[in-house]
């Protein structure tokens, strides 16, 4: 039985929806579902919101979302955050405040989550008059800020090279309760290098810190390098891993009758994720064309066995005719 985020999810992810008839795309999703006859629900909408935040088409999501508010189908704060996110990734922070004011008007209060995507766009731009007065406002709205929200404003600092004031927000960061993460470390080391002059040692205090916390050496060697050199780099993370070797906790498995089987995490990327929708597609392909074949041969079937039932039919006639003659 088809619902209508299968129906949708297929039929735009099918190659011939772009090709044969790309303004098939712009009827509306309810009343597609609806002509065909299938159960319209609200997962409908946001499953095809995913499928379309995925593949960068921003304004066919914007379209899906203003689509249920006018349909009377509430979209879920995800949804806003997930198009907020998408067009704060790529630099639309018009778009991305037109939404935030749509998900106000909804009645769905943005979140932590959906101010951070908005201060961390403001960061990217160096605006930082744009990014205080969001976090002014997120303050107001009686949210508290979590380890993201300060690490944002961390990173917007560092591009002016306050090493001190990021130093006192790590610290306050510590008082609240949250771990500090190589994120953090990342703009105090840039900091230093933007500090004029810049500020080698602090640098280097900062590496041996992060390594005496058992964070990730490796993951601010790039901007280590920047500010150091990369000969240095080399060999203050080599130091650091003399001095602060990493921890390697073995964790006891489970008592288990059967062994338990080893599982590899691997980070799957975006072309992997387009291969496998690639695949289901041609497999979606495949299937409707093996169905069409089959009632083609079943119509093909039911002809041949209707011409063979009236042939013996009017074979019987005639000899009944020929006998009364008889």
């Amino acid at each position: 039985i088809l619902t209508g985020s299968v129906f949708e999810a297929a039929w735009c992810s099918h190659p011939l929806a772009s090709m044969t008839c790309p303004s098939l795309r712009k009827v509306s999703l309810s009343e597609v579902i609806s002509d065909m006859g299938l159960p319209f629900t609200a997962s409908s909408y946001q499953d095809q919101i995913k499928v379309s935040l995925q593949d960068g088409n921003l304004s066919r999501a914007g379209e899906l979302i203003q689509e249920m508010c006018a349909n009377d189908t509430v979209p879920t704060r995800e949804d806003f955050n997930g198009l907020i996110q998408a067009c704060t990734r790529v630099g639309d922070m018009e778009r991305a405040e037109v939404y935030f004011q749509m998900m106000e008007e909804s009645g769905l209060w943005p979140d932590v989550a959906s101010y951070n995507s908005i201060i961390h766009a403001c960061a990217i731009r160096g605006d930082e008059p744009q990014a205080q007065a969001w976090f002014s406002r997120m303050v107001q709205q009686g949210l508290v800020p979590n380890a993201v929200t300060y690490g944002t404003l961390c990173k917007l600092l560092a591009r002016r090279g306050e090493v001190s004031k990021i130093e006192r927000m790590m610290h306050f960061i510590q008082e609240l309760g949250f771990q500090l993460n190589e994120y953090h470390f990342a703009s105090l080391i840039s900091a230093c290098g933007a500090h004029n002059p810049p500020d080698l040692s602090r640098a280097e205090r900062a590496l041996f810190t992060l390594a005496e916390l058992g964070l990730r050496t490796s993951s601010i060697k790039r901007c280590l390098a920047k500010v150091v050199g990369h000969q240095r780099a080399v060999l203050l993370l080599r130091s650091a891993h003399q001095k602060y070797p990493p921890s390697r906790e073995v964790h006891p498995r489970p008592p288990t009758e059967e062994p338990v089987p080893k599982v590899s995490m691997t980070r799957t990327s975006r072309q992997q994720l387009m291969n496998s929708r690639r695949q289901t597609t041609q497999y979606v392909g495949n299937l409707s064309q093996q169905l069409a074949e089959q009632v083609k041969s079943s119509k093909l079937t039911t002809h041949r066995f209707t011409t063979q039932d009236s042939r013996q039919r009017q074979q019987q006639q005639g000899s009944a005719a020929f006998r009364l003659q008889v």
